[in-house]
């Protein structure tokens, strides 16, 4: 059985929207800013369904395509691009209570979407995508 999921959402709703923290685990499908991931939007399809994972779409190398971050409350990001490539790392950005990344075109120079980490409480960090997709943890 498929689900076929249509949301209208302004950019500006993507990027800010408390909803975006939301995650709904049904037939292996995560909702992350407003976009639908699923088993066979990012591969492989056993990749980033451990208990607390969550799922981030953007395009971090700015090669287009959809790229994945999928992070963790340990610390653990690993990603995803389009491309194939992959990158791990541990860091303990945005691992606090209550926070969350979202995927941003926060600097509009350039093609990255940059990470903003948020929180319950109100904060907002930014850490912005580099050439090569890699980003200053």
């Amino acid at each position: 059985m498929w689900i076929n999921l249509i949301m209208k959402t302004s950019k500006l709703f993507k990027a800010f929207s408390l909803a975006s923290a939301v995650t709904i685990s049904l037939f292996s499908m995560n909702l992350i800013n407003q976009e639908l991931a699923s088993a066979v939007d990012v591969t492989p399809p056993d990749w980033c369904i451990h208990s607390g994972a969550r799922i981030v779409l953007g395009n971090f190398d700015g090669k287009g395509g959809r790229d994945a971050l999928c992070y963790d409350k340990a610390g653990s990001k690993w990603f995803n691009y389009a491309n194939g490539k992959k990158w791990y790392v541990k860091t303990s950005w945005c691992t606090h209570k209550g926070s969350y990344i979202q995927a941003v075109r926060y600097n509009s120079s350039d093609n990255y979407y940059d990470l903003v980490c948020r929180d319950n409480k109100g904060g907002f960090w930014v850490t912005y995508a580099l050439s090569n997709g890699h980003f200053l943890f």
